[in-house]
């Protein structure tokens, strides 16, 4: 398990219990961003009841609280799971929940929701194609602590004598991203504007093809103002206000006409989300006058988008109808695996993962580590390489490594790649982690550390490597992470029950 995974469950145990928000049999837990496991407000949270193997119906709804936490009445025994979504980003289904008469269901689920700027930046990386680098983040003022839309972003690096630059502008919720940068840039210099302020510069390094996150801050506070300022800002305001309108509606299902509550209701393109409630309705208030994508989700319902016009000062009062629509959900398929492949496990943050009954096998054999990965780990390259003048070394890639450039530094310049598929050439190994330090001389270490001293091994994927480990290293083209004996979350008796005598 991921050690800031088990905070989160740590902070899930440590939710106060609060009797106005539910009672008898609930169904309760948290929140967080898959990246930086940080709590997540305003969630659309899901109960769902098992009606058969593959059918699941809404039972319950509500949203996420400032601590991510959420709590669900439940109405009755049952098989119980739950679901999170916000802006359109979706957890995964938590674990099945079994509720008895004399239960009091669960308290302690978590959940992951898929990060927007992750999910951005891996988009860069898609978009502009492998071997570029992709720099995401959040735009802010330090001041209010809001988001800043509208924020330009500008990078610039120097390649030689040339001086590059890409710009990119924040969204409605202040994220922003840049693709394309090339992988070796080097250190890049990042400014932001808003509003005819600037932020101060910084810099980030930029040393392989990886998603790299930086919030940046730009404090867009007035000056100090006189009295007759305040007061006309004052009238101002009032006048605004007045050219603002409000957006009521009712939600029914377009057949049976009946209201439909806790429908997810939001406008595209906006941080504007809500429910509707028991009888539902929804509401939202002081809209600027424009043209708005209007967005209506509910399960076992079609989607249904419309465009509301709110003019100046005016409120606007919809009714709507949704389609009902079959929720199929996939069958259940059960399957059988090896010894070795029910060891060699794919994880959300895809690491090959040998451990366990495999390990006390490799041991039996007399293998040594870098014999065991080459066998465990099929997304690396493993290759022993004899030197002449010198002992052996070993050679550690993944199998869509990278390419190094060299840089021209002065006009006229040669430039080569230097391919590491070559004997001859450089080879760009992985980094090596053993109990949670990085080895400059990692793949010596693999080469020549036996079997019997190794509890569990496990390769991190460049993308992923970076996200856990940082860009410092060779972490730019995976980690391969290794505890020794009795150390480690794999730990496990068998390589006590299967060792030599």
């Amino acid at each position: 398990m991921d050690r800031r995974f088990g905070c989160v469950l740590v902070a899930l145990l440590a939710i106060p219990w609060t009797p106005g928000r539910g009672h008898g049999q609930v169904v309760g837990g948290l929140v967080a961003e898959q990246v930086s496991l940080a709590p997540v407000q305003g969630a659309v949270v899901v109960l769902l009841r098992a009606g058969g193997p593959d059918r699941l119906e809404t039972v319950a709804m509500t949203t996420t609280d400032s601590a991510g936490a959420f709590l669900l009445n439940v109405p009755g025994p049952g098989t119980y799971r739950v679901q999170a979504d916000l802006d359109g980003l979706t957890t995964a289904l938590s674990r099945p929940v079994e509720v008895g008469a004399g239960s009091e269901g669960a308290r302690d689920l978590a959940l992951l929701l898929p990060s927007p700027l992750l999910a951005m930046g891996l988009g860069c990386q898609v978009e502009a194609g492998e071997g570029t680098a992709a720099l995401v983040g959040l735009v802010r003022d330090p001041d209010e602590d809001v988001a800043l839309p509208g924020a330009r972003i500008t990078i610039a690096w120097q390649e030689g004598r040339i001086v590059r630059r890409l710009e990119a502008e924040s969204d409605a919720a202040g994220r922003y991203r840049i693709c394309g940068l090339p992988a070796g840039a080097g250190q890049v210099q990042l400014q932001v504007e808003f509003l005819g302020r600037t932020g101060a510069y910084g810099t980030v390094g930029v040393e392989g093809p990886a998603v790299i996150f930086r919030d940046l801050a730009v404090s867009v506070a007035s000056d100090a103002q006189e009295p007759k300022d305040v007061i006309q800002e004052q009238i101002l305001m009032e006048a605004a206000a007045h050219t603002l309108g409000d957006l009521h509606g009712l939600i029914r299902d377009q057949l049976s006409g009946r209201p439909l509550p806790y429908a997810v209701v939001r406008i595209r393109g906006t941080p504007h989300q809500t429910l509707t409630d028991t009888a539902g309705h929804f509401v939202f208030q002081n809209l600027t006058p424009a043209s708005y994508s209007l967005e209506i989700r509910n399960l076992g319902h079609a989607v249904r988008s419309d465009s509301v016009e709110i003019p100046p000062g005016k409120d606007v009062f919809l009714i709507l109808g949704v389609a009902p629509q079959a929720v199929e959900l996939e069958g259940l398929e059960v399957t059988t695996r090896s010894q070795l492949e029910q060891t060699t496990r794919l994880t959300p943050f895809r690491m090959d993962l040998a451990f366990g009954e495999a390990m006390a096998v490799e041991e039996e054999r007399g293998a040594r580590a870098f014999e065991i990965l080459r066998r465990a780990s099929p997304g690396l390259r493993v290759t022993e390489i004899n030197r002449e003048g010198g002992g052996p070394t070993v050679c550690i890639q993944t199998n869509r490594r990278i390419q190094s450039l060299t840089v021209l530094r002065n006009p006229g310049d040669r430039m080569d790649l230097i391919d590491s598929s070559l004997p001859s050439r450089r080879c760009d190994n992985v980094q090596v982690v053993v109990d949670g330090i990085k080895i400059p001389d990692g793949p010596d270490y693999l080469l020549h550390t036996p079997a019997a001293e190794i509890e569990s091994m496990e390769f991190v994927s460049p993308v992923q490597a970076q996200i856990l480990y940082g860009a410092g290293g060779n972490t730019s083209n995976g980690v391969v992470v290794v505890y020794t004996r009795g150390r480690g979350p794999y730990a496990s008796p068998l390589r006590n029950v299967r060792r030599k005598p």
